[in-house]
């Protein structure tokens, strides 16, 4: 069994195999139920502070299915990574940066799923062409 990397403050960024389509989560950390549509490319999950973005990289971590691959997949995926995880990285640069990086990522040959907090967002959308997916659309626990 791989030990898969879990996003917290000190771990922004993971690889995981490419994420196709509708993904389902519920009753995972503070997501009661959620579901998320992803394109090929770049998507943004994009929501207010505590609104479950963090937690659905973990849950598509956690669900990924690194420890069903041989070996040679395995080693075949550290090599070429099928889907990249950023989460955080991007709130804590200047728009600029963050729009040359987001750019970057938008004409990479790799899917990547990035989360931004909602005011960043606004700042960037109509810059960047992305698959967009709001945390507004997530049914959060009642803690």
């Amino acid at each position: 069994m791989i030990n898969r990397p879990r996003l917290d403050m000190w771990h922004h960024v993971a690889k995981i195999p490419l994420v196709a389509g509708k993904v389902k989560i519920k009753d995972f950390g503070i997501i009661k139920e959620a579901e998320m549509n992803f394109g090929p490319k770049l998507n943004i999950i994009a929501g207010k502070n505590a609104s479950g973005k963090t937690t659905a990289l973990n849950y598509l971590i956690e669900n990924s299915n690194l420890d069903k691959l041989s070996k040679s997949q395995q080693i075949g995926l550290q090599i070429k990574p099928g889907c990249l995880l950023i989460d955080h990285v991007l709130s804590e640069l200047q728009p600029k940066n963050c729009l040359e990086l987001l750019k970057e990522l938008e004409n990479s040959e790799n899917q990547s799923i990035v989360t931004l907090p909602w005011e960043q967002l606004r700042e960037i959308k109509d810059k960047v062409h992305a698959n967009i997916l709001y945390t507004h659309n997530f049914e959060l626990k009642h803690i």
